[in-house]
């Protein structure tokens, strides 16, 4: 079973100070901090603005819709007989929770400012966190800093070094209380996290310091200490001559074909990594 919620309020109900419906009274609805009338609305759809004041009928009812987008309002409500029973203000819609950059908000609610986390967002129905509300995210990607990118206003004086695999992508947060900070642009470099004593440290791969057996090849050809000419490459050897040689990396017989590339890397399977930064 999901989790369950009260149902919202379903009309805007108000009664007076005896606990009776505060039949006629009529409600005002400002601008935040203002006495410039802005409009609320019949119903959902946004379709048909209510008169200002909106009356209220002998129940003390009135269907009173609102948009978050049109952020917050003042409301004044005055009785039939034109006393003041209240004036607010800071008053905002709170959204539905079907509203998709809501819910990306929402779900966004757990994560710290400065940890990052990654996400397959190659996979349909899976999106970047949104950027719409008052939750900020970067995405740790260089190039996505112009007007429309994802870090439009939020990254500045983004550095990229190298090339590929040894890139160094950097860029400094431009708002909120990591302004200034700067952060690795990690899907860019395609660097992973470590756990460390100082964050924010890369290091470029690298293999542990190592030594090779020495095989010495003497002649005649069939004298050779460790293997065959074919693990060498080689197919003559002058008689009487001595060559110590290490060549690549081979196939032992049992583990397989070697694989060789331009990093050292372990099995991996790629994500993008975005930040949260405010």
């Amino acid at each position: 079973m999901g989790d369950l919620v009260v149902i919202p309020l379903l009309k805007f109900f108000f009664v007076d100070g005896n606990g009776d419906p505060a039949a006629g009274a009529k409600l005002y609805s400002y601008v935040n901090g203002t006495t410039t009338p802005k409009a609320t609305y019949t119903d959902g759809t946004k379709g048909t603005p209510n008169t200002n004041p909106v009356i209220l009928d002998s129940a003390g009812r009135a269907d009173v819709w609102i948009d978050p987008a049109d952020g917050l309002y003042r409301f004044v409500l005055i009785s039939s007989d034109d006393v003041p029973i209240f004036d607010v203000d800071d008053i905002y819609a709170a959204p539905g929770l079907n509203n998709t950059a809501i819910q990306s908000q929402l779900n966004s609610l757990g994560r710290q400012i400065g940890e990052p986390f990654a996400l397959f967002d190659n996979i349909t129905g899976v999106s970047a966190p949104d950027n719409s509300g008052t939750i900020k995210f970067i995405k740790l990607t260089a190039g996505l800093t112009g007007a429309g990118a994802y870090n439009e206003g939020l990254l500045t004086n983004e550095s990229v070094t190298g090339t590929a695999p040894l890139v160094a992508a950097t860029a400094e947060i431009a708002t909120g209380s990591l302004a200034g900070q700067t952060v690795h642009l990690m899907n860019s470099e395609g660097s992973f996290l470590r756990a460390g004593t100082t964050a924010g440290v890369l290091q470029q791969d690298q293999i542990q310091g190592h030594w090779h057996n020495q095989h010495e090849l003497t002649g005649p050809t069939a004298d050779f200490v460790g293997g065959s000419s074919a693990d060498y490459g080689l197919n003559t050897l002058a008689t009487g001559s001595s060559i110590a040689t290490v060549h690549e990396a081979r196939t032992d017989g049992t583990n397989g074909t070697v694989r060789f590339g331009t990093e050292t890397r372990a099995k991996n399977v790629s994500a993008t990594v975005y930040m949260r930064i405010v």
